[in-house]
């Protein structure tokens, strides 16, 4: 296993048995001796980065549990080979499982029990996790009077209260409500600007463009696609251009990649083919993918009218000192109508949802930003 990787799945199946409730007669003069059994996972193969996280996108049914608890241990795996290359903490649907006569104070306690370090303050960890899941007087009262958010809190804050290596996730972060839930991202983020890997799977994918770079979809127990997130929620969701309006539409010729330099002029022609007289606008952004944060929108440039049409029209778009630090980039480019009404219509779109956009990348420096502002200092005389 490459030291690069953390997690990494070969080929690996899981089945269950199918329990069926024969009479028993049946049972002693014809034995069952071919059980029935379901395919949960088949033949799945799957990378985890060092410090990175990676999504898995599926609808209910498709496997995604499955895979993540046998990563996890919870299952072995029928075949193939599931190897962890370092400690792993991991959260299943945010439940609790075991005694609920326990409070949660001794939950926490009986949890660090088992998975303590040699010198580790247990009693710090216990309050960290009475801090963060806000229990309050209820971390002193038994579980089974907990209601489903209150587990669902301290699942959450026991598994994430210590930096782990790795972290398995199953549709966690939707806990409590929406303040609830930007401390859960900012608890990730953190553990992930601490140098853990992780996979997480999940039907909100949204979380998945936030956390992961690279995403897997899982259906009938295989992985049918896997790349970076942003294509793969849209082929999850099965988005297209296909309802734009006709009339206008970018160039065949239009190039998926452009290259640039930071602070430095940034030029392309964009060619557009018209049909019919129409009066167009052309719009452009510019947006990176921030792991743990999701798609940040840099640069934008508003609808702008380019001209009408019928035939071919080259706009030239133009980013003077280009403030962008060295990487790739998304450069996504908007050609739209004004529709009677006043409304705008979409003639056609590159973007990471449809069509995919232009990858931008920029040759420069790559720690720091690099954007120039104009700023002076002046020098203000004392005032006694």
């Amino acid at each position: 296993m490459s030291r690069d990787l953390m997690i990494t799945c070969r080929r690996v199946a899981k089945s269950f048995r199918l329990q069926r409730q024969p009479q028993k007669w049946r049972l002693t003069l014809r034995p069952d001796r071919t059980p029935r059994r379901f395919e949960a996972l088949k033949d799945i193969t799957i990378d985890v980065p060092r410090g990175k996280f990676v999504g898995i996108l599926g609808r209910n049914g498709a496997g995604k549990s499955t895979l993540l608890r046998t990563m996890g241990g919870v299952y072995a795996p029928d075949r193939g080979v599931v190897s962890i290359n370092g400690e792993m903490s991991a959260i299943y649907e945010m439940g609790i499982a075991g005694n609920d006569l326990l409070t949660g104070h001794g939950f926490a306690r009986r949890w660090f029990d088992l998975f303590s370090r040699p010198g580790e303050r247990r009693r710090a960890l216990i309050d960290d996790v009475r801090d963060f899941s806000e229990l309050e007087d209820a971390f002193d009262r038994p579980i089974r009077t907990y209601s489903a958010g209150q587990k669902a809190r301290l699942s959450f804050a026991l598994a994430t209260a210590r930096q782990s290596d790795i972290y398995i996730i199953d549709e966690v972060l939707s806990v409590g409500d929406e303040y609830f839930q930007n401390k859960c991202w900012r608890r990730i983020r953190q553990r992930l600007s601490g140098g853990s890997a992780g996979i997480i799977a999940t039907h909100d994918w949204s979380a998945i463009l936030r956390l992961c770079p690279t995403s897997y979809i899982i259906d009938k127990g295989r992985t049918v696609a896997h790349g970076p997130s942003a294509q793969m929620v849209k082929q999850y969701l099965q988005l297209s251009g296909e309802d734009f309006a006709n009339g206008a539409r970018f160039d065949a010729s239009l190039p998926m990649m452009v290259n640039a330099r930071s602070l430095e002029d940034f030029e392309m022609p964009v060619l557009i083919d018209a049909d019919e007289r129409i009066d167009m606008l052309f719009g452009a952004a510019i947006e990176v993918f921030v792991p743990s944060f999701g798609w940040e929108h840099l640069l934008h440039l508003d609808p702008q009218p380019i001209g009408q049409g019928p035939g071919r029209i080259e706009v030239g778009l133009k980013i003077p000192r280009l403030p962008l630090k060295g990487g790739s980039y998304a450069l996504s480019l908007f050609l739209n109508k004004r529709a009677p009404a006043g409304e705008m219509v979409g003639l056609d779109v590159r973007s990471w949802t449809v069509n995919e956009a232009v990858t931008l990348d920029v040759d420069g420096p790559s720690s720091s930003g690099v954007l120039s502002m104009p700023l002076a200092v002046r020098d203000f005389a004392a005032h006694g």
